[in-house]
């Protein structure tokens, strides 16, 4: 609850009674003191904060988490973030499919069969034909089974899927490893070059 406080005037020398604010409502509280609220915090609206980054106008505010709880990418430094860009997809794509980039600059499923669909990264999230993909280039990705820990695991015959076994010839154009199987589930991704079969 906003308290009396005595206070005295810059210009004329007065003691005046000013009011406290535990919420800011903008400029109309300029010169006000800021008091703590009921949790013995000072209220998010009396900070300069904010949620994005990446202009001028957003120097010396206080960042704020999203709508996820997370620092947005955009309030941290140049390069440094998850190594990941928005692609067009070429066809359909499901959570956690590995990727290649074809020849018209589209995100399509890798597959150990053909050899213009060699990896570069995975997806994390279903995308529609021709809606923008993020794809990442590294780091930790979950979601797999059956993978073998602490072994490599190779681009799949089946199009955007790892396998654990070692790629057969037949069966197989190419090999290529997309990583380290850190669990059952997780790949450590490190995409390498390939090898024909």
């Amino acid at each position: 609850m906003p308290k009396d406080l005595i206070s005295r005037d810059s210009v004329t020398g007065r003691q005046k009674v000013v009011k406290s604010v535990t919420v800011s409502t903008g400029a109309g509280d300029a010169s006000k003191i800021v008091e703590l609220d009921g949790a013995g915090k000072i209220d998010k609206s009396a900070l300069p904060t904010t949620v994005a980054g990446g202009t001028a106008a957003q120097s010396g505010k206080v960042p704020e988490l999203n709508g996820a709880g997370k620092i947005d990418l955009s309030l941290l430094p140049d390069n440094v973030g998850p190594e990941s860009m928005i692609v067009v997809a070429g066809e359909a794509l499901s959570t956690n499919n590995i990727v290649a980039i074809d020849s018209t600059g589209k995100a399509v499923k890798a597959v150990s069969t053909n050899i213009a669909k060699m990896a570069v990264g995975y997806v994390k999230t279903a995308v529609a034909n021709g809606a923008n993909a993020e794809v990442f280039f590294g780091n930790i990705n979950a979601g797999y089974a059956g993978l073998t820990p602490g072994q490599p695991v190779y681009l799949s015959q089946n199009a955007g899927d790892p396998k654990s076994t070692v790629p057969v010839a037949g069966t197989d154009t190419f090999a290529q490893i997309v990583g380290t199987a850190v669990s059952a589930n997780a790949i450590l991704f490190e995409v390498a070059g390939i090898i024909e079969l």
